[in-house]
């Protein structure tokens, strides 16, 4: 079975909410999930994915890390501003392709 990791750069989980939003609807795949911020004060999410800094205002430098960090067969590069559909998982579980991309937007959390 293919190994999927998922990397997430933040410049903060205080004001990149919807990476912590999304994390929390991935966790129930077996998924490598990857956060690299650069708020100092950022701390671990409950053991339920690995925890980078990296001091930086590039959103590149941050993947760029994360990246390095994978133990996956497939990488997503995760967007801190958007959730993908819950169905991402089987489509890329199901998938032969080598590379690709989700439809993107922006969305936003939900009072």
């Amino acid at each position: 079975m293919k190994k999927i990791s998922i990397v997430f750069p933040a410049k903060s989980l205080k004001s990149d909410k919807l990476i912590i939003e999304a994390i929390n609807r991935y966790k129930a795949f077996d998924l490598e999930i990857i956060v690299v911020t650069s708020d100092e004060t950022d701390t671990d999410l409950n053991g339920c994915c690995q925890l980078y800094f990296l001091k930086t205002n590039s959103r590149a430098k941050r993947l760029n890390l994360g990246i390095t960090k994978t133990t996956g067969d497939m990488i997503i590069l995760h967007h801190p501003r958007s959730i993908l559909d819950l169905c991402f998982y089987q489509s890329l579980l199901n998938s032969d392709s080598a590379w690709g991309a989700f439809t993107h937007e922006f969305d936003e959390i939900q009072p």
